[in-house]
């Protein structure tokens, strides 16, 4: 799959990712920096790409959980 194939999927699951990591966070620019971070490990991964859509959507939350308790816990260390 080339890599503006890989952008238009990764552009659906945007917003989402956005909403999921804001709705952990509670903080626009953490939101934001943890849905920037899922969406490039998720870039990487070739396997994602040939699942189906509802798969790709169970794998997106999951990656942006742990994108935004990540970002969470390091605010958490800085402060």
């Amino acid at each position: 799959m080339n890599l503006q194939a890989k952008v238009l999927i990764l552009r659906q699951y945007e917003t989402y990712c956005y909403q999921v990591s804001s709705f952990i966070v509670q903080d626009e620019q953490l939101s934001i920096q943890a849905a920037q971070s899922a969406l490039l490990k998720l870039a990487t991964d070739s396997s994602f790409f040939v699942k189906p859509e509802h798969e790709q959507k169970r794998i997106i939350q999951k990656v942006t959980i742990r994108s935004a308790l990540e970002v969470y816990t390091q605010k958490i260390k800085t402060c």
